[in-house]
């Protein structure tokens, strides 16, 4: 926790712990303004950008994990999701190269999300053997 705090607040932001009877912990993050559009000018247009999606329940978390990688220049959110189903149809439309999952999500949990994923991608490749071969 010390190190999201770190990076965090190294962005200008401010990462909380908070507790309440009845509604467990509480991770928010917050921040005042987004980066400068000059801190992505070392990038060219052409430039590949590293496709993240991220699927949690929890709001703030998902906001925060989006708002975070949002800044990196190298990289970009091309979808989120809040819960496991969506994640495996929001992933077998963009295709991203990094997924961030929650393992605890209502609808299907992280590693159901994982497993069906493997089974469209190897659908796909058995799609495409066959095309190759003719049939």
């Amino acid at each position: 926790m010390q190190g999201i705090r770190e990076e965090t607040e190294s962005m200008g932001g401010k990462f909380t712990i908070a507790s309440a009877k009845g509604r467990g912990p509480q991770f928010p993050l917050s921040f005042q303004s987004e980066r400068p559009p000059q801190a992505t000018a070392g990038m060219k247009s052409t430039e590949h950008k590293i496709r993240v999606l991220i699927a949690d329940d929890h709001t703030t978390v998902l906001a925060g994990l989006a708002s975070i990688i949002g800044m990196q220049p190298d990289m970009v959110v091309v979808a989120e999701a809040a819960n496991g189903r969506k994640a495996v149809e929001l992933w077998l439309k963009h295709r991203p190269e990094v997924t961030l999952l929650d393992l605890r999500m209502p609808m299907l949990d992280g590693v159901g999300v994982i497993n069906e994923i493997r089974q469209q991608r190897q659908r796909s490749f058995r799609h495409l053997d066959d095309l190759r071969c003719g049939q």
